[in-house]
């Protein structure tokens, strides 16, 4: 019987254990294309630019930035107020794209009320749950999602596993 209850009970407990926050929820002031956990097909990015560059991801400019974009290929300019995204394999990187990484340099893009230049103290009060990194000034983590400002700029992310061990 304890066997038939353990049985029972193991999806359960697999769910609850799974109910960790990898992601967070689009935020009512994000006002650009993709957010974080995002599915997007190449079709969905057809209005993106691609980026070259990306290391076991794909990098792609929103299209609120694409008519500043100056030269192309090896010559390509990119404004210096932008957004990118970054899709690769998540939860796992075997898996279909996601988004997994917002880059922002563009103060007048906002999410919950924060922007690159936004005060320590508007961050800390903000993002409250959300644990402070240590070897880093202004990361701050909450499960596998991460929040880093930096140097006027934002990156919004997750971490993927590589459970395959995948060489990029």
């Amino acid at each position: 019987m304890k066997v038939k209850a353990l049985f029972l009970a193991l999806p359960l407990l697999l769910v609850s254990c799974g109910g960790e926050q990898l992601y967070f929820d689009r935020p009512s002031d994000w006002s650009l294309g993709l957010w974080i956990t995002e599915k997007a097909s190449y079709k969905d990015l057809k209005d993106y630019l691609f980026l070259p560059g990306g290391m076991g991801g794909d990098i792609y400019l929103d299209p609120a930035y694409k008519e500043e974009v100056k030269g192309e290929g090896e010559d390509l300019v990119l404004p210096a107020r932008r957004v990118e995204y970054t899709l690769a394999g998540y939860p796992d990187v075997s898996d279909p794209p996601r988004v997994v990484e917002i880059y922002i340099t563009d103060p007048d893009v906002t999410f919950y009320g924060l922007n690159i230049v936004s005060t320590e103290a508007k961050i800390e009060e903000t993002l409250t749950g959300w644990s402070k990194g240590i070897m880093w000034d202004g990361l701050y983590r909450r499960g596998k999602a991460y929040i880093h400002f930096w140097n006027n700029t934002v990156t919004i992310g997750v971490t993927s596993t590589n459970n395959e061990g995948i060489v990029f």
